[in-house]
C-alpha cells in the first residue's frame, strides 16, 4: 500500500493518552480507556444483565444511566489527572504504581506522593510538586534558553524535572553537580545555562570586579577570569583594576584570552616575588630592581629547561613591562593607593627584554610524505581544477612560498607594459607601494627530491634571487667598493 493511502486509514484502536471525561451526560469521572468512552463505574453498570444487550448509544440514552460527581484530583502532587473513583486516592496509573511501590520494605506513602513523577501524557512536562521559587527559576531559564535560539524538548525536560522533584531541590543553585544525578549532556547544559542566567540577574560589572573570579558575561564576553595565580593581595587588586580598565578598550573576541595571558604573566612575577623575597612580596614599597632581575633570570631558566618557549618568554616580559607602566599611569602607585610606594626602579627596562626568537618556520612546512603524495597526484589535481591551479601549485612547491605571498593583494594591480621585441613580448611589473613589497630575505626553495622532480621540466635549473617589488636583481650584502 502506498504511503499516501496508508496515512488515510483510520486507526482501529486508540492509545490511552491523557484523560477524557466519561461520555455519560453530566459525569465528571474520567474514562476508563480512551476508546471505551465510559468511566469505570459506568463500565460496570453497562456489564449488568439489564444493560448487556444495549449498544453504547442506547446505553447512553437510557433514563437510568446518570452521571457521577467528579472524584477529585490525584493525590500525587506531580500528577494533574483525576482519580478513577472515591475509593482510590490516585488516578488509574498511580494506583498501579502504588501497588508496586508498597511492596518495597520501608515504603513511605507520604514521601512517595511528594516525589513520584507525573504520568507522561502527550508532550507535557509537569512542574507540579516543585517549590514556587524553583518553578520561577526554571521558567526564567527556559525563556533565556529560547531567546538564545535553543529548543527545549519535552522528553528532555520531563525527566529533569522528575529528578529535581525526587531530590527535593528548593533552588537551582543547590544543584552543584548536574551530571551526578544521571542527567545526560543536554540536561547538564540546560542546568548550567539556567544557573548562569540566574547569576547574571544579580550581577553588574561593579559588583563583579571585587571578586577573585569574574564571570565576564556581565562584560559582554563568555567564560571566566581568575586572579588566583597572583598571590600578593596588593598586586592582585591592582591587576583587577588593570583588567577592568583594559577590557572596554578591546574590540575583538580575543580580549578574554589576552587578559588571561597577561594575568598568567603577572602571576609568574608574583611567584618570583614570593620565592625571592623574605616577606613574600607583600609590601609594594619594598620591591626593587633586584626583584626585576630575579624575575627575568627566572624566565630565562624556564626557557632553558623547556618549561617556557622563547616566544612565550618574550611575550610574558612584554606583558609585565606594559602592566607595570600602566599601573603608574592609572595612579595606583600614589599615596593611599593599592601599590603605594612602588619604586620607579621596579620596571622592565628596554635592555631587560629578551631577543626575538629566530623564526625557522619549520613547524609550518608540510611533511615530506604529504609533499610526495601531492607531487604524485598533480595530474589528478589538474583534471579536477584546471591547468592554472596545477601551475600555481608547482610554483608554490618550487619556491617554498605561500599563496598569500605570491598572490597580489586587492589594493594592488599587475601592470603589463609593452617592451622592445625580444624573446618575450611583455614584462610584468608590480607596484612598489605595497606594504610587503620588499622582504628582508627570500624564502629558500624546498630541497625535497619529490618537489624538485615534480616540475623539473617546467622550471629552469637556476633562478636568480630577485626583489619582490621590482623583479630585478636583489642587492647583495657586500660592502661597496671604494
Amino acid at each position: 500500500m502506498p504511503l499516501d493511502e496508508f496515512v488515510l486509514v483510520p486507526k482501529e484502536t486508540s492509545r490511552g493518552i491523557g484523560q477524557e471525561p466519561c461520555a455519560v451526560t453530566d459525569c465528571g469521572r474520567p474514562r476508563n480507556t480512551v476508546a471505551g468512552r465510559l468511566c469505570l463505574a459506568h463500565v460496570s453498570q453497562h456489564a449488568r444483565a439489564e444493560f448487556r444487550g444495549l449498544d453504547l448509544e442506547e446505553f447512553l440514552a437510557h433514563p437510568r444511566v446518570t452521571g457521577h460527581a467528579a472524584p477529585g484530583p490525584c493525590e500525587v502532587v506531580a500528577c494533574f489527572l483525576n482519580r478513577v473513583g472515591r475509593a482510590e486516592p490516585y488516578c488509574k496509573a498511580h494506583v498501579q504504581r502504588f501497588y508496586r511501590a508498597r511492596r518495597v520494605p520501608g515504603f513511605d506513602e507520604a514521601h512517595w506522593r511528594l516525589t513520584d513523577k507525573a504520568i507522561c501524557t502527550t508532550r507535557e512536562a509537569s512542574l507540579r510538586g516543585l517549590p514556587d521559587r524553583l518553578v520561577a527559576e526554571l521558567l526564567y531559564g527556559l525563556m533565556i534558553r529560547t531567546q538564545e535560539g535553543f529548543r527545549s524538548r519535552p522528553e528532555c525536560l520531563r525527566p529533569l524535572y522528575d529528578r529535581l522533584r525526587a531530590h527535593q531541590v528548593r533552588r537551582l543553585d543547590e544543584v552543584t553537580d548536574p551530571a551526578a544525578h544521571g542527567n545526560h549532556r543536554e540536561q547538564v547544559t540546560m542546568v548550567q545555562t539556567w544557573q548562569r542566567a540566574l547569576r547574571l540577574l544579580d550581577m553588574t560589572p561593579e559588583t563583579e570586579r571585587v571578586k577573585d573570579v569574574w564571570d565576564i558575561a556581565v562584560f559582554g564576553y563568555t567564560g571566566r577570569i581568575s586572579f588566583a595565580p597572583i598571590l600578593q593581595e596588593p598586586l592582585r587588586e591592582a591587576m583587577k583594576v588593570w583588567v577592568y580598565d583594559d577590557l572596554p578598550r578591546r574590540r575583538n573576541k580575543n580580549a578574554v584570552q589576552l587578559a588571561r595571558a597577561v594575568i598568567a604573566a603577572v602571576g609568574m612575577l608574583s611567584e618570583s616575588l614570593r620565592v625571592q623575597r623574605e616577606d613574600g612580596g607583600m609590601v609594594p614599597a619594598a620591591w626593587s630592581r633586584g626583584d626585576i632581575v630575579a624575575f627575568t633570570n627566572r624566565l630565562g631558566y624556564f626557557t632553558s629547561t623547556g618549561r617556557l618557549s622563547a616566544a612565550r618568554r618574550l611575550t610574558f616580559t612584554r606583558f609585565v613591562r606594559r602592566v607595570l607602566a600602566r599601573f603608574r599611569a592609572l595612579g595606583l602607585t600614589a599615596a593611599g593607593q593599592l601599590l603605594e610606594g612602588m619604586p620607579a626602579e621596579f620596571a622592565i627596562a628596554p635592555e631587560d627584554m629578551p631577543d626575538e626568537p629566530a623564526d625557522t618556520e619549520a613547524g609550518r612546512d608540510l611533511p615530506e610524505e604529504v609533499m610526495r603524495e601531492l607531487c604524485a597526484r598533480l595530474d589528478d589535481l589538474e583534471a579536477m581544477s584546471g591547468t592554472e591551479v596545477r601551475v600555481a601549485t608547482e610554483l608554490l612547491i618550487d619556491t617554498g612560498r605561500r599563496p598569500d605571498e605570491i598572490t597580489p593583494s586587492p589594493s594592488t594591480a599587475w601592470n603589463r607594459t609593452p617592451t622592445a621585441p625580444t624573446s618575450s613580448s611583455t614584462t610584468t611589473t608590480r607596484p612598489t607601494d605595497s606594504a610587503d613589497a620588499c622582504r628582508s630575505a627570500p624564502r629558500q626553495p624546498r630541497s625535497s627530491g619529490a618537489s624538485s622532480s615534480a616540475s623539473a621540466t617546467a622550471s629552469p635549473p637556476h633562478r636568480p634571487q630577485v626583489c619582490d617589488s621590482c623583479h630585478g636583481p636583489r642587492p647583495t650584502r657586500k660592502a661597496p667598493s671604494p
